[in-house]
């Protein structure tokens, strides 16, 4: 009589850990030896919801960073300096 060791596993073709499946539609946490051992119970929507308002609140902050204004005068001296690059190429 023969025994096998290994157990029988179905595969599928072209199966992979990134193909895209459902969630779950409802999402609890536990904290173990705790007093109060259900922490939440929240639906998917409502954990998006939060990550989506937490993004937004990153984005538009008031004292974000904004790149300085162009002037003329800038546009002056880029091209003065590009008319002396280009200058000792030529000399060069």
């Amino acid at each position: 009589m023969a025994t096998f060791t290994q157990k029988k596993r179905v595969s599928f073709a072209h199966d992979d850990i990134n193909l895209m499946k459902p969630g779950p539609d409802k999402i609890a946490e536990y904290e173990k030896n705790s007093p109060q051992l259900l922490l939440f119970i929240k639906t998917a929507k409502e954990i998006e919801e939060e990550i989506d308002n937490a993004f937004a609140a990153l984005k538009t902050r008031s004292n974000a960073w904004r790149p300085r204004k162009k002037t003329i005068e800038d546009d002056y001296n880029e091209a003065i300096n590009e008319l002396v690059v280009q200058s000792n190429k030529m000399l060069l």
